[in-house]
């Protein structure tokens, strides 16, 4: 072992620790730790920035290590966090008038309005996703891009689940410290914020593998839909999005209407992962079905 190699290993030793946490959810962390283990990457390194990331933003909005690449291939230079506001309007001069490379990140607007002014091209150009809020969108909006803006992660919020107690190693001291400083700041369990953040995280690292290992197409020729309750897709929804490709994923009702086309399908569907009911229209072959319907991690 040479001596540069040795010092760095005792650099990063010093600043990383074991850390037990109390009262954890059960099943958000091995699904965690499953997901890091098949990125080949170490569960206190990934924790590490996951956290680092979340006192950054300064908002319960989560992002991946990847996150900061994604950004860049969008043109963004600045996200900007809106939350936690009761009402917002947004016009198209509100939008426009933004400073080159700043994307909006919109988080528990109990009622969020897009004027009409507003067409498909300016949302995706502004808007990077909006989660957790109810959106009143312009009538005219295309709709598998607008899906591809919204999150909706409520389904844990009042679930009753299993806790553990789990001991992390190799996490960053000065992020740790920092998280517990930020959480007694706002007088909030540790244990409470960590499950929220893993509920958040999740879906995210789902997608982020899912690209990286399953599907061959540059992320910005996809229009990533995650996390809904319901969604309907008909023929002319699938056409309206040229040459671009869809992603579904953690969809509970994902229904493809009648008049789509297999020919159709399978050019604009990516793939289907971790829906929990997927409907086909009737001529539609069993075999295609199987072949894009999915989980991940395989059950």
């Amino acid at each position: 072992m040479s001596r540069r190699v040795a010092i760095d290993q005792e650099k990063k030793a010093e600043t990383a620790k074991v850390i037990t946490i109390r009262e954890l959810d059960k099943e958000l962390f091995e699904q965690f730790t499953s997901l890091t283990k098949i990125w080949g990457k170490n569960v206190g390194e990934i924790f590490s920035r996951i956290l680092k990331n979340f006192l950054e933003i300064g908002s319960t909005s989560i992002f991946m290590p990847s996150f900061e690449d994604r950004l860049k291939k969008m043109g963004c230079t600045y996200l900007e966090v809106i939350e936690n506001l009761e009402e917002l309007t947004i016009k198209k001069q509100d939008l426009t008038s933004l400073p080159e490379g700043v994307k909006l990140y919109f988080y528990n607007i109990k009622k969020l309005i897009f004027s009409e002014d507003i067409n498909t091209p300016t949302l995706l150009d502004y808007v990077y996703r909006i989660n957790n809020s109810s959106v009143i969108p312009p009538k005219n909006i295309q709709k598998l891009p607008y899906l591809s803006l919204l999150q909706i992660n409520s389904e844990y919020l009042g679930k009753k689940r299993k806790i553990k107690d789990v001991t992390i190693r190799s996490v960053d001291s000065k992020i740790w410290n920092d998280f517990i400083s930020y959480c007694q700041l706002n007088n909030n369990k540790t244990s409470i914020v960590i499950n929220r953040i893993l509920w958040e995280v999740i879906p995210e690292m789902e997608i982020t593998q899912i690209m990286i290992s399953k599907i061959k197409e540059s992320i910005e020729n996809v229009f990533l839909i995650s996390s809904h309750e319901s969604i309907t897709i008909n023929q002319n929804d699938l056409q309206k999005i040229g040459d671009k490709k869809v992603l579904f994923h953690r969809i509970k009702e994902l229904t493809f209407k009648e008049d789509i086309s297999q020919e159709t399908f399978l050019e604009k569907v990516l793939g289907i992962y971790n829906c929990v009911n997927v409907n086909f229209p009737n001529d539609f072959s069993k075999l295609l079905q199987l072949s894009r319907v999915k989980d991940y991690p395989s059950k």
